[in-house]
């Protein structure tokens, strides 16, 4: 080997300098590193290593690299370099720097044991190659040139890109500067010659490398507890960011890219906002402050250039359609979309678009019903103005800035969108659709407002002839959306409602129990809520709640009471005193059991109804209730029992029961104790109270789970797949899983002089019945067998329970 090393040296002492020369010198110094490799790597495998060898073919190695960069200095100062007359300058060096780029990296576990004895050599090594590079990419940034109108150059210039490519790849695990110099250089060279780049899959190469290495340094920050490395990482990170600009920007006319790989990335990142990075990650808030400067604004600047290119964003709007893997990747994906929005809105971005800014909105708005976890585990957005929201919040009022630069035909497509999405059966969507909608209203002005709203009260006058709708979250969403409208409006138009629809009229109550009759002037309201009163009075006086249309028509006018100013005179109290008798269970001898059936769904309505217009004489009715300790009870009846005793407190001795032995009964039942821990941590005086009793253990503990994200978030994640289906619909049978109430059915509430469709009934085969409850016999007798279930499986078993007593009481 040395007598090669000296061939070598005497040939670049004896050599013109000649293009034809240059060629065979690199060629020979390419044989003379390619031989020290692999004599190095012989003696590596040998059990007789010679340090001394060892060290002095790595020192040749070194010489022949620093042969080579003069030689190059000399080249550049006397000639010009073209692809013509030196076809190999550009792969050779290349595949000589990868070398030996590949073997620095392998040193650790290539020399293992050996490592100490040569490990100044290798640094050597090291930046020698270093110097190497950097004359060989100045080279090919300034001085040499391609032809790429000639076939054979232009391969080599995608030769060289490719090598190049690799380079980077390596130079990143061995020092950020040398990988600076690689990145710089290739983005340029990529950026000169863009035009004959197109279409040869380079930016996806390029994509799917800087994907890699933006996820492994940012995984690599958040795992290591090492300040500097985690310092590099989010440096190498943020670097990759930006190169990655640039060759978007490089290659933006390329119809071949592939933007999966981008989108996965932008998921990745996205995701390390601020709030996430403290809530769920707790990091530290220089920890926080590092990534948001140098990963967020990188990704920012990013993203805006994605927007740019649609086919990009018709990629984003394929995250709608797609299911999630990890509740991280729902954050990721409302994160990201939202993004998406922000930027479309700064860019006001509307020409060309077609309609991708409404399906961006669809996307959304399907996303949404996957954030329960999210929306409800504390994360603050700050924006910039330092103003923090939650994320549903966040998600909306970007929304509104969004929608709110729409076009006329855009905005009507969206009403559309909004309407179907308040009918469906998912909460979070339906209520973001009806608060967004009743925002956009409120910008639009008087006519549309007053239009709008006499639109929906048609369909929710409609939607009420449907024995379904008055249990439905349809209800909800509707008397949420119709609510917020009519508070908007001006004190003449909600005159001319009332006028239109008779407050006292049977089939408006579900009309006014939604708009509320407090909304309506004060001489107005006062006239109509003592005829409600009066009303329910003479329908008290003669109540039987065995009387089904008597009892519904009485649940109505207490819900339409509870829409009107709250007063104070004895004829009220007298009056729901009296009402809240007749619901005690002592009185009317019904028994009531952890879940409801046909008798307790009854009482259940009633007593809904009154919660609102409790007052002190009927709270020993609602005592009697709660011992029962039934859930659905419990939920409805425990804030307003709680707020009455304290309201009472000086008459707590003449309660047939003391409250605080009823809040104690309730925190021991694993049912309940939940709903007791949140009615009494959202009220300061009763937790003043309770915090002394022996009881309150009980919620210590709740409390110091909830405090841990972890378990919040399991809690979270047990309830997050909950879903509205009524039973009639949960038939195998059925096709559709929208909602439910039909799009056809929805439509045709348009048309005022059609006729109301008949009702689509399931037809049940008595045969398929019974095979269906033979088989159903024998899992549960299987299942009685058995003696350990997991929680999940006791979740499922309830569930079927649920599901089998629904039929029962058809």
């Amino acid at each position: 080997m040395q007598t090669a090393c000296l061939r070598l040296k005497e040939s670049l002492v004896q050599q013109n300098l000649s293009a034809e020369n240059f060629t065979l010198i690199i060629q020979d110094c390419e044989r003379g590193i390619i031989q020290c490799m692999e004599m190095i790597i012989n003696m590596l495998e040998s059990t007789n290593l010679e340090g001394v060898k060892l060290n002095t073919c790595l020192q040749d190695a070194i010489e022949i690299l620093q042969m080579l960069s003069d030689f190059v200095k000399k080249i550049l100062e006397s000639m010009v370099l073209t692809c013509a007359n030196m076809k190999l300058f550009p792969t050779t060096v290349a595949k000589i720097i990868l070398s030996v780029f590949n073997h620095c990296k392998d040193s650790e576990h290539m020399y293992g044991e050996h490592l100490n004895k040569v490990q100044q050599v290798l640094k050597d090594l090291f930046r020698t190659c270093h110097e190497l590079q950097v004359i060989y990419l100045m080279a090919l940034e300034n001085h040499f040139t391609f032809n790429v109108t000639e076939v054979d150059e232009l391969n080599i210039l995608l030769e060289t890109l490719d090598l190049n490519l690799k380079i980077g790849d390596v130079a990143q695990l061995l020092d950020i500067k040398t990988m600076a110099a690689q990145w710089k250089s290739y983005t340029s060279i990529c950026d000169k010659y863009s035009k004959h780049l197109l279409n040869r899959n380079i930016y996806n190469k390029c994509s799917k490398l800087f994907a890699n290495l933006i996820r492994t340094n940012m995984r690599t920050a958040l795992e290591v507890e090492e300040e500097k490395i985690a310092l590099r990482s989010i440096k190498v990170a943020s670097f990759g960011i930006m190169i990655l600009l640039k060759l978007t920007n490089t290659f933006k006319d390329d119809v071949n890219n592939d933007y999966e790989i981008i989108v996965c990335l932008l998921l990745d990142i996205v995701i390390y906002d601020s709030s996430y990075l403290k809530l769920i990650l707790e990091k530290s808030t220089e920890f926080i402050n590092l990534v948001e400067k140098n990963v967020s604004n990188a990704f920012e600047s990013l993203l805006a250039h994605l927007l740019l290119e649609n086919n990009f964003l018709k990629r984003i709007i394929q995250l709608g359609s797609q299911t999630h893997t990890s509740d991280e990747e729902v954050l990721s994906k409302l994160m990201l979309v939202i993004s998406v929005i922000k930027g479309v809105t700064l860019a006001n971005k509307s020409q060309d678009c077609g309609d991708l800014r409404v399906n961006i909105l669809k996307t959304l708005l399907n996303i949404i019903p996957n954030g329960h976890v999210w929306f409800n585990i504390g994360l603050e957005m700050t924006t910039h103005g330092n103003n923090k929201f939650g994320l549903f919040e966040h998600l909306l009022v970007n929304t509104l800035v969004y929608v709110s630069s729409f076009t006329t035909e855009e905005f009507s497509m969206v009403e559309r969108i909004l309407y179907e999405t308040v009918l469906s059966c998912d909460s979070y969507s339906a209520l973001f659709a009806a608060n967004l909608w009743i925002l956009l209203i409120r910008l639009c002005g008087k006519t549309i407002l007053t239009n709008t709203l006499q639109c929906l009260i048609r369909i929710h006058h409609k939607l009420s002839q449907h024995n379904l709708f008055d249990s439905s979250p349809q209800k909800i969403h509707m008397t949420h959306l119709l609510r917020g409208l009519f508070e908007n409006v001006s004190p003449d138009q909600r005159l001319a409602v009332c006028k239109q629809y008779n407050v006292l009229d049977e089939n408006h109550f579900d009309i006014w129990i939604a708009l509320r009759v407090s909304n309506l002037p004060n001489n107005v309201e006062g006239n109509i809520k003592k005829q409600i009163l009066e009303r329910i009075c003479r329908i008290l006086n003669n109540l039987n709640l065995g009387d089904t249309e008597q009892n519904d028509i009485l649940i109505k006018l207490i819900n339409l009471a509870a829409t009107c100013s709250c007063t104070e005179s004895n004829q009220i109290s007298e009056l729901f005193a009296k009402a809240w008798r007749k619901a005690c269970p002592v009185c009317i001898q019904l028994t009531i059991g952890p879940q409801l059936n046909v008798d307790t769904l009854c009482l259940y309505k009633y007593v809904d109804a009154l919660t609102e217009l409790v007052r002190s004489a009927i709270i020993h009715v609602m005592s009697t209730i709660l011992k029962t300790r039934s859930p659905p009870f419990v939920s409805v009846l425990l804030e307003q029992y709680c707020n009455l005793w304290l309201a009472h407190t000086a008459d707590v001795i003449n309660f047939a029961d003391n409250p605080l032995d009823i809040l104690s009964s309730l925190a021991t039942e694993n049912r309940t104790k939940i709903l007791v821990y949140n009615v009494v941590m959202s009220n300061i005086e009763l937790y003043n109270i309770v915090s002394e009793e022996p009881f309150y253990k009980l919620l210590s503990d709740i409390e110091s789970r909830r405090n841990s994200i972890l378990e919040l978030k399991e809690e979270l994640l047990l309830v997050s797949e909950g879903r509205f289906a009524h039973k009639c619909l949960s038939s195998k049978l059925e096709t559709q899983e929208q909602n439910n109430f039909d799009l056809a059915d929805i439509d045709s509430l348009f048309d005022t002089d059609g006729q109301e469709p008949a009702s689509k009934r399931v037809k049940l085969n008595l045969n398929e019945a019974d095979d269906l409850l033979n088989k159903l016999e024998e899992a549960a007798s299987e299942l009685c067998a058995m003696t350990v279930f997991s929680a999940p499986q006791r979740r499922r078993v309830s569930d079927v329970c649920n599901m089998l007593r629904n039929i029962c009481e058809q």
